[in-house]
């Protein structure tokens, strides 16, 4: 689903409601693919699938860039992206 908020950054773990949790915010991250990320591209926030990203064709229209694309791994896989969140 499109996201309701501002990324602050990338949770390594699934964190249940009322805990606390340390987010990633920059360098390399392993995060949830979704579509066919390109190494050296920006990768933004997915629009369909909740804590993913998905390539971005321009980020003047995708939003903001989560990062950039470091290594690629297949759909639904983890692919290494360095954050850049701030």
């Amino acid at each position: 689903s499109p996201a309701t908020a501002e990324t602050i950054g990338v949770a390594t773990t699934a964190v249940p409601a009322s805990e606390y949790f340390w987010v990633q915010t920059k360098g390399p991250c392993a995060v949830l693919t979704d579509g066919t990320l390109v190494a050296g591209d920006f990768a933004v926030n997915s629009t369909s699938v909740n804590g993913a990203v998905m390539p971005s064709a321009a980020v003047e229209t995708d939003g903001p860039p989560v990062g950039k694309v470091m290594s690629v791994n297949a759909d639904t896989e983890k692919s290494l992206i360095r954050l850049m969140l701030e």
